[in-house]
């Protein structure tokens, strides 16, 4: 399994009775982390050539990071908040030497998160974006390209949830993802504008 070590040191402080700004950093050693490493083989796929690639567990790493949060009431329904980290997670230890020094992969360098939220006694509603940047997927961060199939792009995406309860049974929740209609890749092409009606009962 993979094992996290983590030091932290943080600050929160109360601005006054409506506004909590928090700070940390940190530092985490990783070992045992899974990742996937090339053979230097390839095979051919129906015509296509295959780089041959195999999960490796052996490899270990570090990430150090700052992280800063400020959440706010506007009143007693109305609320925000922001928070940001920015890190830096390396390979110091990979199967090949070419793959130590680099990001660990799927591992975003930059994270911001931003949001504001409604709630009432029947109505609650939350308006959220997330941005991450680029990320790796291959462990010598040879996957530079951008916007086709197999990268793992940056990308800045807004969702908007609501739930309204009629009582204590029924209520009707609505989720609207990709807000914005961003097109970008997760490996695969992500999910452009997408909505859910959900209606609950309980018994």
């Amino acid at each position: 399994p993979q094992i996290i070590t983590t030091t932290e040191v943080g600050y929160k402080k109360n601005i006054n009775d409506k506004t909590i700004i928090q700070t940390a950093v940190y530092h985490n050693k990783i070992k045992n982390i899974n990742y996937q490493s090339a053979t230097g083989k390839q095979s051919i796929i129906d015509g296509d050539i295959c780089e041959e690639r195999q999960l490796d567990s052996s490899g270990e790493g570090r990430t150090i990071g700052w992280e800063i949060g400020i959440n706010h009431k506007f009143d007693d329904k109305f609320s925000a908040f922001a928070n940001a980290v920015i890190q830096n997670p390396i390979m110091t230890k990979a199967a090949k030497a070419s793959e130590e020094d680099k990001v660990v992969r799927m591992t975003p360098k930059r994270i911001l998160n931003i949001g504001i939220d409604y709630s009432d006694k029947k109505l609650n509603a939350e308006l959220v974006g997330n941005y991450y940047s680029k990320k790796y997927g291959k462990a010598d961060n040879s996957d530079t390209i951008t916007g086709v199939p197999g990268a793992y792009d940056p990308v800045f995406i807004m969702n908007f949830t609501t739930r309204y309860s009629f009582d204590e049974k029924h209520s009707l929740r609505f989720d609207l993802n990709n807000l914005l209609d961003r097109e970008y890749y997760n490996y695969g092409l992500g999910q452009g504008r997408n909505f859910l009606l959900t209606y609950s009962y309980n018994f």
